[in-house]
């Protein structure tokens, strides 16, 4: 896609070069490379400008069919938006659970969700808390304690810089902050048991715990360890169980 009046945009309009992004992703069509100059050029005047409008465009760029591609090939343009997204590009995660840098993995959990603004914004802050929180082992792996909880602070933080509405902003500071809240037994099957099931229904209500289940979907087919169709067999299951159990509460 060629970026119309590109000087006029590196002078004036740094949103305009967001918008070309946000085109692209929409439409998935590619960015002319000398458009996607400027583009990474214009990146770090984003920061000042009007919050409300780099969101909209944001918002709207990680829901369309290209997303994933424009976060791989422009990673610093985002990282200027939101400066917590810097250090994930091309950190090596260093643990067997993950076959892909952080920024990678990251960009597969975008893909991997449903174009709904919250859960794309969600996947994209799911991990942003790792680096500050990782420990290494005596055999050199690393481990990630608490990035959900530190995840969680780093999106309170962007949703608020980015004036979204209390309610989503709340929903994905909510959502990251249990995005890898356990949904197997000890044995590592999906947990299916009606108790279970009734405490985190209790805790999280239908739209949120059907949001953790896509959310531990897509991070687990992100991981590169595990296949999509495994996953998508073992959503469709926990789905299918909270049907069940919601059928049964309502002849109570």
């Amino acid at each position: 896609m060629d970026l119309p009046h590109s000087s006029a945009v590196d002078q004036e309009d740094p949103v305009q070069a967001l918008r070309a992004l946000r085109m692209a992703s929409v439409t998935d069509a590619p960015v002319d490379p000398e458009a996607e100059q400027t583009l990474l050029r214009l990146g770090p005047a984003l920061v000042r400008s009007e919050p409300e409008l780099v969101r909209d465009e944001l918002m709207t760029l990680l829901c369309g069919p290209g997303a994933g591609r424009i976060l791989r090939s422009c990673p610093e343009v985002f990282a200027a938006i939101i400066p917590d997204l810097a250090p994930m590009i091309g950190y090596d995660q260093r643990n067997h659970h993950h076959s892909y840098d952080l920024w990678e993995h990251t960009v597969q959990g975008v893909e991997n969700i449903p174009p709904e603004p919250a859960l794309r914004l969600t996947m994209l802050l799911h991990d942003t808390g790792k680096p500050a929180v990782r420990t290494l082992d005596a055999k050199g792996e690393a481990h990630y304690a608490g990035h959900q909880a530190a995840s969680a602070e780093i999106a309170a933080r962007v949703t608020e810089a980015l004036r979204l509405d209390r309610e989503t902003a709340d929903r994905v500071v909510r959502l990251v902050r249990y995005h890898d809240i356990r949904l197997r037994t000890d044995s590592g099957a999906v947990n299916l048991d009606r108790p279970f099931l009734l405490d985190r229904l209790s805790r999280f209500g239908e739209k949120d715990l059907r949001a953790l289940f896509e959310i531990h979907r897509a991070d687990r087919t992100a991981t590169g360890y595990s296949s999509p169709e495994r996953e998508q067999r073992r959503m469709e299951e926990r789905m299918a169980a909270l049907d069940a159990l919601l059928a049964d509460l309502t002849k109570i």
